[in-house]
């Protein structure tokens, strides 16, 4: 990957010199072999990552690896070029990877419930039909006369006036929501 190459070339002139010079994307393109627009694109994503720095101004930049990288890089640089183990703080735990792909797993089942919800609700909003606003008010208005001269002919208890009050507005329950259920077929 060139990011590596890039990082690696920077590191080796670091262990030998022991400081890193500022580069040019050409000078840096031509000891690793990467092509140039790949060699910009290459330091643009390690600049947005924090790894190096760019210094200059109009089309003079010249690039390097920032301070407070390179001690990690080092140690990384010479256990590779020694063949020895990782430092303790390169290396990845198990256990932590083993709970990170749990949380990972959690995750992707509750995008996976949140979905099938999604869908459901769809579904469900594809079977309603939005009463016009009009229709529901004159058809509320309607009944609510109906109910006041017929509440006051009738000889009823106050039970059977609630139950028939009751019974007239679950008929118009549709208008006062302003929704239905289409009907099938």
């Amino acid at each position: 990957m060139d990011k590596f190459r890039v990082i690696w070339h920077l590191l080796e002139e670091y262990n030998v010199d022991g400081v890193v010079y500022p580069k040019s994307a050409k000078e840096i393109t031509e000891a690793t072999k990467i092509s140039l627009t790949e060699t910009y694109r290459t330091l643009q994503v390690l600049k947005e990552d924090g790894l190096i720095w760019r210094v200059g101004r109009k089309n003079l930049y010249r690039f390097g690896l920032k301070e407070k990288t390179m001690p990690l890089l080092d140690k990384l640089y010479k256990c590779i070029i020694k063949n020895k183990p990782l430092p303790a703080e390169l290396t990845i735990n198990l256990e932590d990877l083993e709970k990170l792909a749990q949380k990972k797993h959690f995750q992707l089942e509750n995008e996976e419930k949140e979905k099938e919800v999604i869908d459901e609700i769809k579904l469900l909003l594809n079977k309603i039909e939005i009463i016009p606003e009009e229709i529901c008010i004159d058809k509320i208005k309607e009944t609510v006369e109906k109910i006041t001269e017929n509440i006051d002919l009738q000889n009823d208890s106050t039970e059977e006036k609630r139950e028939y009050i009751q019974e007239e507005l679950e008929e118009i329950m549709d208008y006062i929501f302003g929704a239905r259920l289409k009907e099938e077929g």
